[in-house]
């Protein structure tokens, strides 16, 4: 998200008149969630993605349109047998679009931008919305939770992050601000190094602590939030992960690992990985019973980290932690892999 309204900014603020092609809606197995977002100017498309394919072209063209004409558009894709001729795919799904024109220089889009990005960055609530109007340039605007629940009733004690929904006579849609969950790499190790760009492509928010400040250089880490070096006995002075993030632990020794697993249980983080063999997980669930952890307190612990590729080097460690993390953040999402059909559904 981040990315995005940094992408939009820019683009507002340069005076180019750009067309927003977002996902507002999508069933069964379409190529991406509702979210989804592409920036396209007169030489095509600039930033993001909608999913590929012909519908990807097709919202291009659907862009472009909307460039040359000032107005916004509303389009249903079927991606099932039926709408094979029209658009060429067959993905068992369907998606809505919306592109909308946001004129270069917008005070209302140019201030949307900023104030979420604002809101973002500071760790508040809030929704970025829209007016899904065809016969004008489009709308957009920020509005922080509170507010946004006041003016629409939709939002109210809503659990999903994207919604459409009708108000005011015209539909909207809004996508809540909220940053995804952070990972925190405790160790700057060759991994965290392989990890580090992974991440970043993957678009998780994420930081680096090490002990060491020869390991904790932020040249090492592209895309890292931020890299710390500090005591790995006192990583609540430096950090404070929460329920929604990801905590990875890989540094250089058991000791550490155990020092960083007894203070990471102390907080709600929502993922705890450690990187290790069997054995050296033994001696640490040891030391945290003496310690006076439940095997409850445990089973909070993942170890070893990573989904079971078979891999041994550095990268393809980082690849299995990766490809975890990705899982987990799709199940927090609601979406599932259905194995025996080959497909992701919701």
């Amino acid at each position: 998200m981040e990315k995005f309204l940094e992408a939009l900014r820019g683009l507002l603020a340069d005076g180019d008149g750009v067309a927003l092609a977002t996902v507002v809606a999508r069933s069964g197995s379409a190529p991406r969630d509702a979210g989804a977002r592409m920036l396209v100017g007169r030489s095509g498309r600039l930033w993001g993605t909608v999913g590929g394919g012909l519908v990807e072209h097709e919202a291009e063209l659907l862009a472009m349109e909307t460039l040359r004409s000032g107005t916004s558009a509303l389009r249903e894709f079927c991606l099932r047998a039926e709408g094979l001729e029209r658009i060429g795919m067959v993905c068992g799904g369907d998606v809505t679009l919306a592109v909308q024109y946001l004129p270069g220089g917008a005070a209302g889009p140019l201030a949307a931008a900023d104030a979420a990005l604002r809101c973002l960055r500071a760790g508040g609530d809030g929704w970025l919305v829209s007016r899904l109007s065809t016969a004008e340039a489009g709308d957009l605007s920020f509005l922080e939770k509170e507010a946004a629940e006041i003016r629409f009733s939709a939002l109210r004690q809503q659990a999903a992050d994207e919604v459409l929904f009708e108000a005011e006579g015209k539909p909207w849609f809004a996508q809540r601000l909220i940053r995804s969950g952070a990972v925190y790499l405790f160790g700057g190790g060759h991994v965290a190094r392989e990890l580090a760009p992974l991440l970043a492509r993957l678009d998780f928010c994420f930081m680096v602590l090490d002990d060491r400040a020869e390991f904790a250089v932020p040249a090492d880490f592209p895309g890292a939030k931020e890299v710390l070096c500090a005591d790995f006995g006192h990583i609540l002075d430096a950090v404070a992960p929460g329920a929604g993030d990801y905590a990875v632990v890989m540094t250089r020794g058991h000791l550490f690992d155990l020092e960083v697993q007894k203070q990471l249980l102390t907080t709600p983080v929502g993922y705890i990985g450690v990187m290790g063999s069997r054995k050296k997980k033994e001696f640490v669930f040891e030391r945290l019973r003496e310690a006076g952890f439940s095997d409850r307190a445990l089973s909070r612990i993942v170890t070893p980290v990573g989904l079971p590729l078979g891999g041994e080097t550095p990268a393809e460690i980082a690849l299995s932690v990766a490809a975890q993390l990705v899982q987990l953040r799709a199940e927090r999402k609601g979406r599932v892999w259905k194995r025996e059909e080959g497909e992701n559904m919701r």
